[in-house]
This record gives structure tokens, C-alpha cells and sequence, in this order.
């Protein structure tokens, strides 16, 4: 299984090389690029592009969210790619491996650094409340984690707010909450990335 050790200069050469006898060619990346997909699966098309008899490319996305990419991981992938390339097509621009439908995450995924302790943090805290939960969040590392419009990768409301009016909006949201008789709604104010809970 080739590995890509330096991503720029990208190797395209030995990528080509690799594809003249290849009929498929599955790329793994433990990262993502909003709006596009992975940015592994993205290189390896543009590096082919021109070759007359191309393999299929699929791009998987696995290992989000401190998740580990073992050999069951690299199997399940094995065996999806293969299915495709009996089809003769890829049905799926970008394949989510593995995320967890009970953590903070959606099918999407998140935004966060691998091993990131605040990912962790979030699960837990999603664990413990549930999905009636409205987050308040400042500029902050959750902002980065919950991902870029049009993609969320949060289960549950949230609004963007300014740093310093976290402590304002997250009560008052909570107030509006029992105006309207809405009950069970927990409002967290949350900033990660060493800023404080509040």
C-alpha cells in the first residue's frame, strides 16, 4: 500500500506510475476540506487527469474525531472499492468511514485536529445531555470543529457569537426558552482551544 510522505511538491510522477497499472485506486485521508473533497482523493484525480485509460479513483475519509484506522478499517474500504470497480463506476464522490451516530458528530463528520481533546470533551458532553441542547459558542476551536457553511458536523443548534458576549446570549436564549414554555432545552455557553467554559 503506497503512502504519501510529502504532499508538496505532490508527487504526481509516481503517481502515474502507480496508475498505468492500477484499474482503481482508493485514496485514505484522516482529514477533510469543506466544500471539496479530501484533499488526497483531490491530488491523485488532477494527477491523472490527462491519461487515456485512468483508474477509478474513490475517496475515503476515515479517522476523524481521534478515531483509529486499524486493518478492519483498511478491509471495509478494500471491499467497498472493489464492489465499485465491478460496477465500473464510484457511487460516492467521498466515503465517511467509521463515525460514531451516538457522539456530536453527524454523517459529515468534524473539523477537528486528530487527537484533539476538546473532540472528546464534545462527545462527552453530547453524551451526557443529549440532543436537546442549543450551543453558544465564541470564536473558538468549536467554531472550527463544527466545520464551514453549508456543512455542520453538530446534531443541535448552534449559534456564532462574538467572544465576549458568550455569558450574555447563552442565558438569554435561555430566558426566550421559558417565555415560549419550551422545557428539557439545555443552553451551553462553550469556547475551546484553552478559552474557558462558561
Amino acid at each position: 500500500m503506497p503512502r504519501v510522505r510529502v504532499f508538496r511538491p505532490f508527487p504526481k510522477e509516481e503517481i502515474r506510475k502507480l496508475a498505468e497499472r492500477a484499474r482503481m485506486i482508493a485514496t485514505v485521508d484522516r482529514h477533510i476540506s469543506f466544500g471539496m473533497e479530501s484533499f488526497l482523493a483531490t491530488e491523485v484525480k488532477a494527477s491523472i487527469y490527462h491519461m487515456e485509460d485512468r483508474p477509478l479513483v474513490a475517496g475515503f475519509i476515515a479517522g476523524l474525531g481521534d478515531r483509529d484506522v486499524v486493518f478492519k478499517t483498511m478491509e471495509g474500504i478494500a471491499r467497498k472499492a472493489l464492489k465499485w470497480l465491478q460496477k465500473g463506476r464510484v457511487d460516492e464522490e467521498t466515503t465517511w468511514i467509521d463515525l460514531r451516530s451516538e457522539s456530536m458528530v453527524t454523517i459529515k463528520g468534524h473539523a477537528a485536529c486528530a487527537g484533539c481533546g476538546h473532540s472528546i470533551a464534545l462527545r462527552l458532553l453530547f453524551k451526557a445531555l443529549g440532543n436537546k441542547v442549543i450551543l453558544v459558542v465564541p470564536a473558538c476551536c468549536t467554531t472550527v470543529i463544527q466545520g464551514l457553511y453549508p456543512f455542520a458536523a453538530f446534531a443541535v443548534p448552534l449559534q456564532n457569537m462574538l467572544f465576549e458576549a458568550t455569558g450574555a446570549v447563552a442565558p438569554g436564549i435561555a430566558a426566550a426558552l421559558r417565555l415560549r414554555g419550551l422545557e428539557g432545552i439545555t443552553v451551553v455557553g462553550l469556547a475551546g482551544g484553552g478559552e474557558p467554559l462558561t
